[in-house]
């Protein structure tokens, strides 16, 4: 009779164990994640990236360009990288986001080793609008970007949105360029710009694709372009490149890795569904994925941050578009609310405060 009642206590016990577990496990994304007020705090933080992670289209990105179209190394008011660093209380903020980098260029920067692409050398100043990232002057900023990742107690990583468009983008102005005789460099770098705001017109658009029809020879690099894209024979190794260079610029770094949304998820029409669909599974989730194994394989020191339920970015649809006469009328940039978003999504993930600064 001992012996029973033993047993019962016993799995008496275990039940109540294992259903304590079970509503630890349900709940416990939510009892211990951060909140602003007992997130840790972090002494340096450093921003690294593209457009994205400048704040690019927020009001305050505006205001300090002025008449540029984009800017780099600024703190934007309104971005997560600056709510996040004020909200971690670090004494230092480095945002180092640059607008038109890829994982090639951010690479680059960081790592003495490599010498980018055919990309990196000839087209990152038209695809970023900044001159002074041509080839020599991303070379020369190296000494920058890797002296304050050795600094930084924690590291914003976002970068990848670039990869899945400016190879094709960057293809697309060699083919042009190289079979319209007319076809002014500077002239068209300095028009670019302005006909993102302005509106790219179907005239243009027409006239483009007329030169990459004629010109095939020129074209040869477009297969080989897009098959990396939709492989991310580029990309994956880059970003692990990354990664392993941060670590060994910075072993005591923590990394956030912010998740790469699907810009085109809010397309209104539904012809674009299957297109939609089609870039989710073939980039955005597996490079998100490769973030996943990240955290597993570097455990506390890199987290990754599920961004996926983004409020939409300035959205318009077809019809709007036609009626504008252009292009432009779709910004995939995150909103105010956006950035918003995915800083409470970071802060939610990093561990709480032990009382003392990293």
């Amino acid at each position: 009779m001992q012996v029973m009642r033993t047993r019962k206590l016993s799995c008496g016990i275990l039940s109540v164990v294992l259903a304590l577990t079970m509503v630890f496990s349900v709940l416990g994304g939510t009892v211990f994640a951060a909140t602003p007020e007992n997130v840790k705090h972090y002494r340096v933080v450093t921003s690294l990236g593209d457009s994205i992670a400048t704040g690019f289209s927020l009001p305050d990105y505006k205001k300090k360009a002025g008449d540029r179209f984009s800017i780099a190394k600024v703190r934007i008011e309104g971005s997560y990288p600056a709510i996040v660093a004020d909200t971690v209380k670090a004494e230092t903020f480095y945002p180092l986001a640059t607008p038109g980098f890829r994982s090639n260029e951010l690479r680059f920067v960081l790592c003495n080793d490599y010498d980018g692409d055919w990309i990196t050398h000839k087209w990152e100043p038209f695809l970023s609008y900044i001159e002074t990232n041509d080839y020599e002057g991303l070379k020369a900023q190296r000494s920058e970007f890797q002296s304050k990742v050795a600094q930084s107690d924690l590291v914003l990583l976002d970068i990848g949105f670039n990869d899945t468009w400016h190879p094709a983008v960057a293809v697309l102005q060699e083919v042009i360029r190289n079979g319209d005789p007319s076809y002014d460099f500077d002239k068209e770098s300095e028009e670019g710009a302005k006909m993102i705001v302005e509106g790219y017109s179907y005239d243009d658009l027409r006239h483009d694709l007329e030169v990459v029809l004629k010109a095939p020879y020129n074209a040869r690099r477009l297969p080989e372009v897009l098959y990396k894209l939709l492989t991310l024979s580029d990309y994956l190794p880059n970003y692990e490149a990354i990664v392993k260079r941060i670590y060994e610029l910075n072993p005591n770094a923590t990394i956030v890795a912010v998740g790469t949304y699907n810009p085109f998820r809010d397309w209104p029409e539904e012809w674009a569904q299957p297109l939609k669909q089609a870039a989710q599974t073939a980039l955005y989730d597996r490079m998100n994925q490769q973030k996943k194994d990240f955290a597993k394989k570097y455990g506390d020191q890199f987290i990754y941050v599920d961004i996926s339920d983004i409020p939409p970015v300035i959205q318009h649809s077809w019809a709007d578009v036609t009626a504008a006469g252009g292009f432009s009328a779709w910004d995939p940039h995150p909103t105010v609310a956006g950035h918003q978003y995915e800083a409470q999504q970071i802060i939610s993930c990093l561990p709480e405060d032990c009382g003392c600064k990293a």
